[in-house]
């Protein structure tokens, strides 16, 4: 459906992330150092953004489990958990699904949802206001936390709302359980003998965390650990990137290629409207084993698409799953009619005949289910949603991969062997030998120098203005605001400089032939009149005059 993207001419960026988080983007645009950061600023990080991370990592659960107890209003901690989770957010894709779990004295998800949702972006932004109103208080009930998102997992696959691939758990917390029953180690590694394709990572915040305790529950259930400083917000970038080293070396470990699709969204600069991007890993296979390098995308627009390459939608009035919506209902003592998006990714509604979600108290009838998605845009998403999540193998990594993640994110090794993870045989020879080139490739020689200049200043009036009213799209689809397109268009006001400069010669020299040969014409006249003297006489100026002339041409041209 989509084979011919670029053929046609469909494709607008072409872009390339690496594994340290550089962007190299073309055509090539000047950033501003006045842009959002959330969309590319002094702090950018490629490996952190939804389309580098659905090449790297693929479809998967995320859970987040948040401690919210009273010791986070220390320091200031609620607002860096805040600051954490939402980057979690911010770097999953629609090919993801998610759940946020809050614990203090009691746990509980968003709205009292019994399932995972979809990551769709205004689904993010509802999250991210919802991780904005917390507040600390209460107990630090862990245990509670990990039973409540496990139970949230479980459902959603028994109602099929889940990614049907990896579940990643991510608890972000300032300290120790509250109480000795309180502490998860047991229910994850209970949990662990019957689901092998889950993963945990902790982030642990603050000056003060209780450190031992978080590194060793991180050791018995392999878990990576980070721990982030007061006020370190480097710390929280090193958290999200280990995520993304996880998945990304077992993808180079198990040489995983293909293709994915990002949702529909808007680009840098905004000129073209809505974009979709395919994306695929980049490997170095120079030796064994793979490294992912980073990650390649190409950018198309939603109308190019919608235009040529998507079908009219069926018209049915069905459900996803078949199902018909009931015609009125309510939802939490609200009424409804049709589909709605109340505390829901996508349309949905309440269905009848038992069809659908069911046992759902909080729903008339206690069954309901997702819209068909309208128009053909609602085609567009269904067949990029389908690409983004036509990949996936379960994902598991033994102990010496764990311990070589944990020191290419700055942490130390565990070192001794849990009942589950034989950590005592994995040497840092095995280490560098099997697992360091796949995680961060080559060393760098520090050998490389390089003169940049550096200058800081806003782009707006300039010619590089990535403001959408001052950039336009030129005949050839490129962005006027591209550094080529503003190259080539220096390049030819240079050249009508040059042919306006050498014009004032010219002009001369047209206006001067008739005359020289009107003078070689009176001279050959007078030849005849005034004799050889004469004609020697009046050759000479005119020579003279002529060879002027063209010195004159020649160093007003070198000039």
């Amino acid at each position: 459906m989509y084979n011919s993207m670029i053929e046609k001419g469909d494709a607008k960026w072409l872009f390339y992330g690496s594994k340290d988080g550089v962007l190299i983007n073309f055509p090539g645009i000047v950033w501003d150092e006045n842009v959002n950061d959330d969309h590319c600023g002094a702090d950018y990080d490629a490996r952190i953004r939804p389309w580098h991370m659905t090449a790297a990592t693929g479809p998967k659960n995320r859970i987040l489990i948040l401690d919210i107890s009273g010791s986070m209003a220390s320091y200031d901690r609620i607002s860096m958990l805040k600051r954490a989770a939402k980057a979690v957010l911010d770097a999953m894709t629609f090919a993801d699904f998610v759940g946020v779990v809050e614990f203090s004295s009691i746990a509980t998800t968003y709205a009292g949802l019994t399932t995972l949702a979809r990551a769709m972006p205004d689904f993010k932004t509802t999250l991210s206001e919802f991780i904005d109103g917390f507040y600390a208080s209460g107990g630090t009930y862990m245990a509670e936390g990990f039973e409540r998102a496990f139970k949230l997992v479980d459902d959603s696959k028994v109602k099929n709302y889940e990614a049907g691939c990896h579940t990643t758990y991510v608890l972000v917390t300032d300290g120790e359980w509250s109480e000795t029953d309180q502490d998860p180690t047991t229910a994850i590694t209970t949990r662990q003998s019957t689901h092998t394709d889950e993963h945990f990572f902790v982030v642990g915040l603050g000056d003060g965390v209780s450190e031992s305790a978080l590194r060793s529950l991180s050791c018995k259930t392999g878990a990576i650990y980070t721990q982030v400083f007061d006020n370190d917000e480097s710390g929280l970038k090193r958290a999200m990137i280990s995520f993304y080293k996880y998945y990304a070396l077992f993808k180079s470990l198990n040489k995983v290629e293909g293709y994915s699709w990002s949702e529909p969204h808007a680009s840098i600069p905004s000129i073209w409207g809505p974009m979709t991007t395919v994306v695929a890993p980049v490997y170095d296979k120079s030796r064994e084993p793979w490294h992912m390098m980073g990650v390649a995308g190409v950018d198309a627009t939603v109308c190019d698409l919608l235009a040529n390459k998507v079908p009219a939608p069926t018209g049915s009035t069905k459900t996803q799953r078949g199902c018909s919506c009931r015609e009125t209902w309510t939802y939490n003592g609200n009424s409804y009619a049709g589909c709605t998006t109340a505390d829901w990714p996508v349309p949905w509604c309440a269905t009848t005949a038992s069809c659908g979600s069911c046992a759902t108290d909080s729903v008339e009838g206690g069954c309901w289910d997702d819209c068909e998605p309208e128009g053909k845009e609602g085609v567009l998403q269904e067949a990029l949603l389908s690409r983004a999540t036509a990949w996936c193998e379960p994902a598991s990594l033994n102990a010496c991969a764990l311990e070589a993640l944990r020191l290419s994110v700055g942490e130390q090794k565990c070192g001794t062997s849990e009942t589950n993870f034989a950590y005592a045989g994995c040497s840092d020879a095995k280490i560098a030998a099997n697992y360091s080139w796949a995680i961060d490739g080559p060393t760098d020689p520090a050998s490389t120098s390089f003169t940049l200049k550096s200058t800081k200043s806003t782009l707006l009036g300039t010619a590089y203005d990535m403001n959408t009213d001052e950039c336009k799209c030129d005949d050839t689809m490129q962005p006027t605001c591209a550094c080529a397109a503003i190259a080539a268009m220096e390049e030819d006001a240079e050249k009508r400089k040059k042919k306006d400069d050498g014009g004032d010669t010219t002009i001369v020299f047209y206006i001067l032939l008739p005359l020289l040969l009107l003078i070689s014409c009176c001279c050959y006249s007078c030849q005849k009149c005034s004799g050889t003297r004469a004609k020697t006489h009046d050759q000479g100026q005119g020579q003279g005059g002529i060879a002027y002339r063209r010195d004159s041409s020649r160093e007003h041209t070198q000039a």
